[in-house]
């Protein structure tokens, strides 16, 4: 029993285990920045702060599936709207007369 008891201790220290991370050559203006922001909303906790840092990073600057994923949509949209211009170009109008007239709108091929 005390023998389980302290595996699944060494179990947790090994959990929390602090990992250590030296940057070099960092400028002073960006380590002032980064050491306050982790005292004034981490509580100094350095690592906290650089997972924010890198996950802000990654919603601001997407990459990969997720770019392709925007330009998809935007094109998607551009798709809708000119779909919906083809079915309003196709519209009737009817005259004071009571003649109808089509209006069909022109490729730029010249078809219509």
């Amino acid at each position: 029993m005390e023998e389980n008891m302290r595996e699944k201790i060494e179990e947790i220290k090994e959990k929390v285990k602090s990992r250590s991370l030296y940057i070099a050559r960092v400028p002073e203006k960006a380590k002032k920045y980064f050491m306050d922001l982790a005292d004034s909303d981490f509580e100094s906790d350095y690592g906290m702060t650089l997972k924010y840092l890198i996950d802000l990073h990654k919603g601001c600057f997407p990459t990969g599936h997720e770019m392709m994923e925007g330009e998809i949509e935007a094109l998607k949209i551009k798709v809708e709207k000119l779909e919906s211009q083809k079915e309003e170009s196709n519209q009737e109008i009817k005259m004071i007369s009571g003649k109808t007239i089509k209006l069909k709108r022109r490729e730029k091929n010249g078809n219509i």
